[in-house]
């Protein structure tokens, strides 16, 4: 027994996406102990209402960010040639300084305006800051993709250790001196000016071949090539976004500020964690699994296998907050914060499930089955808002909450089963 397991010990230590995994995770899990040891002081610091105005600005920053290279980003892992995908970068990044351009004048134009439709962020100034985190925010999703394909996946352990290091060292030092949301905004715009430079590095250093490279012949013929993104995964990405950050909105005029800031922290303490941790997974995932579908080798096993990882890392932790959340938060985060762990406890089961899906979000891009998971989105979406409005109509958020975990857990055991049908055939069409 011992031998077999010592075999087995080795042949994982040996593994490439063994190691390629554990190189992402581990800077998410030095990341996330940055941010962990941190957050019991910021809540101190701040109030669930200063959250409640980070969640505004993060959700209107996530919904245009989404949308602001087309999705042409997550091609650059697939093409054969990395000039096609050096092309890709290239179209990504020109969509994502268009659309980032038009932002500011817009913002410029009708500024107040816009506030108010995105919640009336307090410090309407916050809004000018907009255009440029979209832009970081898009030239990160390129540059992270890149990296993958590259396999440098170090530098995406840096920049993610980079960003919260620089997240909450700029909230507290803002924090202790400036009242409000101030901090926490500006935490989350520098984080990602650093998780730009990191991941820019290994793109400078060889800017020459790059760009001896690109041309706009292979740039239209891998826009063309990879219509389906922008045609359909940027709606699906634009309504996923809306899954996530637009549904704040509703929250704030059904159940007001202070309900939303309680919500967003503990959202944010169940998802971030393990969805950095499963999406390192799924972005290893992606890159082996598209080289074994291409030499037409099945991935089910090794998808199944990430399944029952994923499920047995995540279950003691997801149990442990079902059971003593509110009392967990109130001790680590103060007394303020006991209601985030009501909602916490309430939401946990759904985010269990979420957290193991997240790890194979990447096979319907694989196969170019991208309409479904847009149906799901919709019917998720959906489910969200008649959700709150049922919390509304009963006058209590904690009965929309309920229904929320529930209906959402339901749809994504469904997920779960589309994607089992999925990779148990091997013989999809692709791409063209």
């Amino acid at each position: 027994m011992r031998r077999k397991l010592e075999t087995l010990k080795s042949s994982y230590l040996r593994s490439e996406f063994f190691r390629n995994a554990l190189t992402l995770i581990s800077g998410t899990s030095i990341a996330q102990f940055v941010a962990i040891l941190m957050t019991p002081i910021l809540t101190r610091i701040y109030t669930t209402e200063d959250f409640g105005e980070l969640s505004l600005f993060m959700s209107i920053t996530g919904i245009l960010s989404v949308v602001s290279t087309m999705r042409y980003e997550m091609a650059v892992i697939l093409p054969e040639k990395d000039e096609d995908a050096v092309n890709l970068m290239a179209l990504s990044f020109l969509i994502s300084s268009g659309w980032a351009v038009l932002s500011l004048f817009a913002i410029f134009l009708f500024g107040d305006l816009i506030s108010d439709f995105f919640g009336g962020i307090e410090k309407r100034g916050y809004i000018y800051l907009v255009p440029f985190t979209v832009l970081m925010l898009g030239m990160i999703q390129v540059l992270n993709f890149w990296s993958l394909r590259m396999k440098t996946f170090k530098n995406n352990a840096y920049s993610r250790i980079g960003n919260a290091a620089i997240n909450n060292g700029l909230s507290l030092g803002f924090g202790v001196f400036v009242k409000g949301s101030f901090g926490l905004i500006i935490g989350f715009f520098f984080a990602q000016v650093t998780s730009l430079f990191i991941l820019s590095r290994t793109v400078l250093k060889n800017r020459i071949k790059f760009l001896n490279q690109i041309t706009w012949d292979r740039i239209k013929k891998n826009a063309y090539r990879y219509r389906n993104f922008p045609k359909i995964n940027a709606s699906h990405a634009l309504v996923g976004s809306f899954q996530e950050n637009g549904i704040i909105f509703f929250m704030k005029s059904f159940f007001g500020t202070s309900v939303l800031g309680s919500y967003s922290f503990a959202y944010r303490l169940l998802s971030v964690p393990g969805s950095l941790i499963s999406t390192a997974i799924s972005q290893v995932l992606m890159e082996k699994a598209t080289k074994s579908v291409n030499n037409g080798e099945t991935i089910k096993p090794i998808v199944m296998k990430i399944y029952k990882v994923v499920f047995f890392l995540g279950a003691p932790v997801f149990l442990i907050l079902f059971l003593f959340g509110p009392d967990i938060f109130a001790f680590i985060f103060s007394e303020k914060f006991r209601e985030a762990g009501v909602i916490a406890q309430i939401l946990t089961p759904w985010m269990f499930l979420n957290f193991i899906a997240n790890s194979a979000s990447g096979i319907p891009i694989i196969y170019n089955r991208l309409g479904i998971p847009f149906l799901f989105t919709c019917i998720d979406i959906l489910l969200k808002v008649l959700s709150l409005y049922i919390g509304w109509y009963f006058n209590s958020y904690h009965i929309g909450f309920m229904v929320m975990s529930i209906s959402c857990s339901v749809l994504k055991l469904v997920t779960f089963i589309w994607i089992y049908s999925l990779i148990s055939n091997p013989k999809l069409n692709r791409y063209d």
